[in-house]
């Protein structure tokens, strides 16, 4: 294989290698609730959220500092503290291929108004009333979760909804493609071939 055959197969592979590892960007919409700005510490009801849909009509952004939240977050029981409000988005996915989802839960533990977070992908429950699966310390009830799922379809809808009616805060959403295993192995190829072909001469 001449140098230049050897370069333009090492750019191919490099740009496969670089597009697969770029599918590991966030699949979630405004997954930080960040695209309006809730005031610091404050507590505002909300009648749309950007990206997402509504379950029920009453929920709340959260601002950054509210009950120690360190970024905002968005209250899935609403300003009147019921049960059955959420959130829903729809994902762009590939069927057969998996992905890591996280999240962050604070449900209100040591102030006397716990709530509780259910989690469903595709209409599945992933996770059933986060409260009870943090740490016991109340000081220490706001937590990060992480989930893998393998999608069925091009479309996965992912629904956050309050299930106690009182402290429900979401946050921080991220869904991200697991890289192929190949696609770290192929950036190592461009240099392993150059390589190879210069100790040749």
């Amino acid at each position: 294989m001449n140098t230049l055959n050897l370069v333009k197969s090492s750019l191919l592979v490099t740009a496969l290698a670089v597009a697969s590892l770029a599918s590991a960007q966030n699949l979630v919409t405004n997954g930080d609730f960040s695209h309006d700005a809730y005031p610091a510490n404050g507590y505002t009801s909300i009648s749309s959220l950007y990206g997402w849909n509504f379950v029920g009509t009453d929920l709340v952004g959260v601002g950054t500092g509210y009950l120690g939240s360190p970024s905002q977050e968005i209250d899935l029981s609403g300003a009147a503290d019921h049960g059955g409000t959420g959130i829903v988005q729809n994902l762009a996915t590939h069927a057969g291929s998996q992905y890591n989802l996280s999240f962050s839960v604070y449900t209100g533990g040591g102030t006397g108004n716990s709530g509780g977070v259910d989690l469903y992908v595709n209409g599945f429950q992933l996770g059933t009333d986060l409260q009870g699966l943090l740490t016991p310390t109340p000081a220490l009830d706001r937590a990060t979760y992480t989930y893998t799922f393998t999608a069925t379809s091009p479309s996965t809808s992912l629904n956050f909804m309050d299930n106690n009616g009182n402290v429900s805060h979401v946050g921080n959403v991220v869904a991200q493609a697991v890289p192929e295993p190949a696609s770290f192995l192929a950036l190592g190829v461009p240099l392993a071939l150059l390589f190879k072909r210069r100790s040749k001469k």
